[in-house]
């Protein structure tokens, strides 16, 4: 076989691995290389990017540098991502000042993307916002990723001002930039605002809000204590709703008082898992909270009888 086809193929055999999550058949096929090119590396560090094997992916990337083979976007988008992936900022700034002196990716979109990504997931906004102001045409996914991050550092007024620019600039919002937005609302205790962005997914981009959008915005309300408005939506919703939405219900019942919509959603809880303690305890507690005591006693019988 020609050698540069049998390098060809050994890598496309490396990345079918790494791309199914069988790192340790890819690195065994690797290692059998009599020649590693960029694109065996690139394959076998991506893998352990997807999964997330931050640590790892970047042994291998320096372990690359070492062995002579110069890195491309790939490579760096790569590396960056798995700097975010860890938090591992010293090895990000590195590799972006590597990037400054070599001219490689200047304008390219993933590695600006991922530039924001390893900012953001690293806390440094400041740098991710420099970074992504740099950037001539970011995506959806770069808007959304500075979005996120902000909304994670509690910077909410920011996250949706960015959100508020994203639209006004003609990029399209997807789930996940929205599941972002109504978690940031949700964090704010931003209740108009978030029923607002949730209407909007549909209304203006024909999005269909997905169990986490459902779950993110009963959260919400229970905080807010609008409970009427919280069972509205879970009546609502195409899904089946979740443990973890029961459990909102409860938890909300418990702070406003509410014991009959309390036990509703305790019912519903146990008609999904039976087993689940944490219903039978909030249930109690909401018991315990409203005085009613011979009540909770019930309920911590049953937990002890299931």
């Amino acid at each position: 076989m020609d050698r540069e086809l049998g390098t060809a193929v050994e890598n496309a055999v490396i990345d079918m691995y790494a791309r199914c999550g069988m790192l340790a058949k890819a690195k065994s096929v690797f290692s059998k290389l009599k020649v590693r090119d960029r694109v065996s590396w690139n394959a076998l560090i991506a893998g352990h990017v997807e999964q997330e094997q931050g640590k790892k992916a970047l042994i291998l990337y320096k372990q690359m540098r070492t062995h002579g083979v110069s890195p491309d976007v790939i490579t760096y988008t790569c590396a960056l991502r798995a700097c975010g992936t860890i938090g591992a900022i010293d090895e990000g700034i590195q590799i972006h000042n590597e990037l400054k002196e070599s001219g490689i990716g200047k304008k390219d979109v993933f590695i600006g993307s991922a530039l924001v990504d390893m900012y953001s997931k690293c806390g440094a906004l400041v740098k991710a916002d420099e970074v992504f102001n740099q950037l001539p045409s970011p995506d959806a996914l770069t808007w959304t990723t500075l979005i996120t991050g902000y909304a994670q550092q509690a910077e909410i007024d920011i996250a949706l001002s960015y959100f508020d620019r994203m639209r006004k600039v003609g990029v399209k919002p997807d789930q996940i930039t929205f599941l972002s937005v109504l978690t940031a609302c949700n964090h704010a205790g931003l209740v108009d605002k978030g029923e607002q962005y949730y209407e909007v997914m549909w209304t203006d981009y024909g999005l269909s809000p997905s169990i986490k959008h459902h779950s993110c915005l009963v959260d919400l309300l229970g905080r807010a204590g609008q409970l009427d408005r919280l069972m509205t939506i879970m009546n609502k919703t195409p899904f089946q709703p979740t443990m973890v939405m029961w459990l909102n219900v409860m938890t909300a019942c418990r702070k406003w008082g509410d014991v009959h919509l309390g036990r509703q959603a305790f019912e519903q809880a146990i008609r999904l898992d039976s087993t689940e303690s944490a219903a039978y305890v909030c249930m109690a507690n909401i018991y315990a909270d409203a005085g009613m005591y011979e009540n909770a006693k019930e309920i911590e019988w049953m937990i002890m009888t299931e």
